[in-house]
């Protein structure tokens, strides 16, 4: 009766457990359910996310086929395919990763809506370049064609992961980021590594067709390249409005009556600019607001 009356509610007779955290975990319950709404809502995020779920799902069928569709279909030397495919799954992806990494950064990032479609352009152009190496993967009849095209297949897959990884972060709110990081990461596995094997090998089994099976996940790509192409449009162009962009002289000279507040001083035409920003930045702060409320960390 004194638990109960102190606030606590008796569980099975032998633990309490405060009505303050029972509340507390329905918030926070509804938070973790907001934040995946706007995730699944979010067009942008969703699409890198299957694009990176298609391209773990061609790399993961890679590492568990290439070797034997290269030995049985092709008739390689087992040595000589498995130094192949060392040298290949060795170099390909760790030089792409750190290719794309200096490309993105080279052409100035993903900071920014305008940079963000930029290096989205860039990666949907790699992802191409990938699909299209994986086109000629089971049309070519030697070993060392084929271990050469699956170099360059895995060479512009990984140099799409720097830019794409980074930017379908970057497109939620720092509010629900590590929300988004871990539905991501679970979409991942199920989409990509889990499934690879899974349907690759079913196929291969019901048809008596290793090639087939190869060539569903070669053709996988596809989907890559489809969903980076649905981001890129998706993704906003105009920047948001900053501090700098609205005191620019550019800016300034756009505003209307800049003649009059160019006469008046430079005092109160920052002034005017000041309460410019101010205005233009309410909703994102509103917006920002509300994200936070409804935040579940």
């Amino acid at each position: 009766a004194a638990g109960a009356a102190g606030g606590d509610i008796p569980v099975r007779g032998w633990a309490t457990r405060s009505r303050s955290s029972t509340m507390d975990g329905d918030i926070n319950a509804q938070g973790y359910l907001h934040a995946v709404h706007m995730l699944i809502t979010n067009v942008t995020y969703m699409s890198i996310v299957f694009s990176l779920s298609a391209l773990y799902f061609v790399v993961t069928g890679i590492q568990f086929w290439a070797t034997d569709y290269l030995e049985v279909e092709l008739g390689g030397n087992p040595t000589t395919v498995r130094l192949q495919f060392l040298f290949t799954s060795a170099t390909a992806p760790v030089a792409g990763v750190i290719f794309g990494g200096w490309y993105v950064e080279w052409i100035g990032g993903y900071k920014g809506q305008r940079q963000r479609r930029r290096a989205l352009g860039w990666c949907l152009v790699f992802g191409a370049l990938a699909c299209v190496a994986a086109a000629f993967v089971t049309l070519v009849y030697d070993t060392w064609s084929a271990a050469s095209l699956l170099w360059v297949l895995l060479f512009f897959g990984g140099s799409v992961l720097p830019g794409g990884s980074g930017i379908f972060i970057s497109v939620i709110p720092p509010t629900i980021r590590t929300v988004g990081s871990s539905f991501a990461a679970i979409l991942f596995n199920l989409l990509g590594y889990f499934l690879s094997p899974f349907l690759s090998g079913l196929i291969s089994e019901q048809f008596d067709s290793l090639t087939l099976g190869f060539r569903i996940i070669l053709g996988w790509s596809v989907f890559a390249i489809v969903f980076f192409a649905i981001a890129y449009y998706t993704s906003p162009i105009a920047d948001d409005a900053t501090y700098e962009t609205l005191l620019s002289p550019a800016h300034r000279e756009s505003m209307d009556g800049e003649g009059e507040i160019g006469e008046g001083g430079g005092d109160n035409n920052e002034k005017i600019n000041l309460k410019a920003f101010e205005e233009a930045t309410e909703p994102l702060e509103e917006e920002r607001d509300r994200q936070e409320a409804f935040s579940p960390l």
